[in-house]
């Protein structure tokens, strides 16, 4: 529309009827499938219910925390500490925290269950079926999927997944490297080169894969059972708390942590 007319004439102006025929829309909204601490919202369970969430403080109101993860402190002979390892087998929780951590928006949360001691592919491929009834999202992704101890690890899920992509031709899905088997020196081509070999050939133009596996500093709390002594001299000879210390006092404050930590399981 002009501002000014600086000569005598006829002027045109359009005024539009209709709103811009381009909408500014999310494009990316991932679905995160996995296990999650709990599932509840005000006394309805949300378990296998795709729900859609804004934050990570959302997330944890309606899904909880952390699972559990122990850490192994290794110490010397003279109970110095040597080097610690951290064993993580569930990575929904940690997927989030990264991924809101890097200005993720909304995103769609499918709890298929509390944690469990083992992860089942199955239970996660069933959750696509309830996914595929959601037109929002538009990225799937199943972190804890990797935890399956069955021989094809992910990749049943995997081929789920980008079945239902190809199907619906308006999401594509996100694929993690297996960590089954996993070991010091196994390489990062062998990783690729089994991932290659069982996720099959079919509608991989709707999949992407990334890799290898990053380590981040995200915090973590952890209680006294989760924390694991040993001996780094032979990796195997466990460590009681209590044997480090002379002191009375500590002895009585660490047998009484015992039995409150008893007394929560």
């Amino acid at each position: 529309m002009a501002t000014a007319y600086k000569t005598p004439g006829v002027y045109v102006e359009e005024i539009p009827k209709f709103p811009p025929s381009i909408a500014a829309v999310e494009t990316a909204i991932p679905a995160f499938i996995g296990y999650t601490e709990k599932a509840i919202r005000n006394g309805e369970s949300l378990t296998n219910k795709p729900t859609r969430i804004e934050s990570i403080a959302e997330y944890e109101q309606l899904f909880g925390g952390s699972p559990p993860q122990n850490v192994t402190l290794f110490l010397d002979g003279n109970n110095q500490f040597v080097r610690a390892e951290a064993a993580a087998k569930l990575y929904l929780y940690d997927s989030l925290r990264l991924f809101y951590a890097n200005g993720g928006g909304n995103c769609y949360i499918v709890s298929v269950g509390a944690y469990p001691t083992s992860v089942s592919s199955a239970t996660l491929e069933a959750a696509l079926v309830l996914l595929e009834l959601e037109d929002e999202p538009t990225i799937i992704l199943a972190p804890d999927a990797v935890s399956d101890s069955n021989s094809n690890g992910p990749y049943e899920f995997q081929k789920k997944a980008l079945d239902q992509c190809n199907k619906l031709m308006d999401r594509v899905t996100l694929c993690d490297l297996s960590r089954i088997g996993f070991v010091s020196n196994d390489s990062f081509a062998g990783s690729v080169k089994r991932f290659r070999e069982n996720v099959g050939i079919n509608y991989l133009k709707y999949g992407a894969a990334y890799g290898p596996w990053i380590k981040a500093n995200l915090p973590r709390t952890l209680l006294r059972r989760n924390v694991i002594l040993k001996q780094d001299s032979d990796g195997t000879t466990s460590i009681q708390l209590n044997s480090l210390t002379n002191d009375s006092d500590l002895q009585s404050l660490i047998a009484d942590l015992i039995k409150v930590e008893e007394y929560l399981l």
